[in-house]
């Protein structure tokens, strides 16, 4: 069976932020609210999702110059988040280690950067860091520079990092997709998989300045939205094991080409818009 985690949901939560923010949709009140229960519940529950929605969509603020919609949303959800967190209103998830709370969206919002006081966002997010470290040690520094340990092995196995005491499917991969590629691949691996981010991204925004320059709105939003979904997928696999699995690695290839597809369609178009200025020009 398909199922979903708190992080892949996240990154449709926030490609539907995006969609609606470049007025791509029609967004009416109900399903704004709708939304941010949404955004409220998986950044609840992931720390990395919680930055798959916020990230795109400070992107696709930035890139659109739509500051107005957001900020005034932020300024409602000013007096409910303090209300609700003066009260410490609680909604209990499955799991109980966390529940729906601004204490807790705090929380993980701290964990990303310092420690937030809590023993399992700073276990997890400890347990993450050292196996990263351990991954750098024998490739960056080490005898799998070159080559990486290859696709067969068990990294959690073969770098002592394997989970107990859980049932399902042993661990395979260290909860990024960047220190996978680089174990697997060595750093020669990790500078393809660099390149191939770093191009995508260059010629998606540079199709979106030439848009916004030449006055094509509704190029510049559907590769702006394109842009920041497929970014919200990458940040979702920096933290989690997503690119591995069908319900985000299909959704990255797909962004990727349809990335692709959009870029070329609108040189296309715009080689045909100077092409027909010359001519008119000529008969002129």
């Amino acid at each position: 069976m398909i199922t979903l985690r708190g992080g892949e949901v996240a990154v449709h939560v926030g490609g539907a932020a995006v969609f609606a923010l470049l007025g791509l949709k029609r967004a009416s009140l109900p399903w704004i609210c709708m939304l941010t229960l949404g955004v409220v519940v998986v950044s609840a529950q992931s720390r990395g999702g919680m930055l798959a929605i916020v990230v795109p969509l400070l992107l696709a603020i930035l890139l659109s110059g739509r500051f107005k919609a957001p900020l005034l949303l932020a300024l409602a959800a000013v007096p409910i988040v303090v209300g609700l967190y003066v009260s410490d209103f609680e909604v209990p998830m499955q799991s109980d280690r966390r529940t729906v709370r601004v204490a807790q969206l705090i929380d993980n919002a701290a964990s990303i950067f310092v420690s937030s006081g809590n023993e399992t966002l700073d276990g997890t997010k400890l347990w993450r860091l050292r196996w990263w470290d351990r991954i750098t040690d024998y490739t960056v520094h080490g005898d799998y520079f070159w080559t990486g340990k290859g696709f067969g092995i068990n990294l959690a196995d073969s770098d002592g990092f394997q989970a107990t005491g859980k049932e399902g499917s042993p661990l395979r991969s260290p909860h990024s997709a960047h220190m996978t590629i680089l174990a697997r691949t060595g750093v020669p691996g990790l500078a393809l998989w660099a390149s191939i981010i770093v191009t995508w991204l260059w010629m998606m925004m540079r199709r979106i300045y030439l848009a916004r320059i030449r006055g094509d709105t509704d190029w510049s939003r559907i590769l702006i939205f394109i842009t920041c979904y497929w970014l919200g997928v990458i940040v979702d696999s920096s933290f989690d094991v997503a690119l591995e699995g069908p319900m985000i690695g299909i959704l990255f290839w797909v962004l990727f080409g349809a990335g692709i597809g959009l870029s070329m369609t609108y040189d296309a178009l715009c080689r045909e818009r100077f092409a027909q200025h010359r001519a008119d020009r000529s008969v002129w």
